[in-house]
């Protein structure tokens, strides 16, 4: 137990450097988490047809390890779209959505990793790059401008410290 700890505590310093650099360059989210820009976002008619494919992924990983890393690539995936949205969107209704949407990929991979954690006892990799994610996602919401209410940051730092303290 002490050396997940110590292993989360380098990530974190790792992590912080990284996001630092990364963010003093001004790249945009989607690139410092690694993922593809997001061309359909919430509030667009065809965003059903991208959670329809989320789900189909989900259901063709047969490894329950490899769906709890697929759900941590989707709330990557749905935080990039929140800060798209906090950017450009017009629409309170759609980065309400977007924000819902990450809290409940938040609470689906909290869940998973509660399965895991009871059946498979070597998901320290997984552990590893939730650490780094969680840190990475806490800097984002704390450096958000506008768009967001106090009560709902509030609610974002209680999902994030809750999937941390399943994971430990």
């Amino acid at each position: 137990m002490k050396e997940i700890i110590i292993i989360i505590a380098i990530f974190s310093l790792i992590s912080g450097c990284s996001y630092a650099l990364a963010h003093s360059q001004n790249d945009p989210l989607y690139i410092v988490l690694n993922i593809k820009e997001p061309n359909i976002l919430p509030g667009s008619p065809f965003y059903f047809l991208k959670e329809l494919g989320r789900g189909v992924r989900l259901f063709f990983a047969f490894d329950t390890l490899k769906k709890a890393e697929i759900e941590l690539i989707f709330l990557d995936e749905k935080l990039v779209e929140f800060d798209e949205l906090a950017k450009t969107a017009s629409k309170e209704s759609a980065l309400e959505k977007a924000l819902n949407n990450y809290l409940a990929a938040h609470e689906r991979l909290a869940l998973r990793l509660e399965s895991l954690r009871e059946k498979n006892k070597n998901i320290d990799k997984l552990i590893e790059k939730l650490a780094d994610r969680a840190i990475e996602h806490q800097r984002f919401f704390n450096t958000l401008e506008g768009g967001i209410t106090k009560e709902k940051l509030e609610k974002v730092d209680e999902a994030i410290v809750k999937i941390s303290q399943k994971a430990l």
